[in-house]
């Protein structure tokens, strides 16, 4: 499919910007989860992934803020 030549570039999604050090992995969501988490990604134009690094992110900054901290 191609877009018009009147039609401007589709914005980038926002992405990790390298995979060195990430660690790659798969886990089974429920369905309607799944879906919910999709559509909040597209309407924010991010990665599915990035949207789950980010919400473990705030998930672990909110129950255990001490986790992982002085570890690197």
């Amino acid at each position: 499919m191609h877009r018009r030549k009147d039609e401007a570039p589709s914005p980038k999604r926002r992405r990790l910007s390298t995979r060195e050090g990430a660690i790659v992995t798969s886990f089974a969501l429920p369905r309607a989860l799944h879906r919910r988490l999709m559509l909040a990604a597209l309407q924010l134009n991010w990665t599915f992934a990035e949207l789950l690094r980010e919400a473990a992110e705030e998930w672990l900054t909110k129950h255990k803020p001490d986790v992982g901290k002085g570890n690197r």
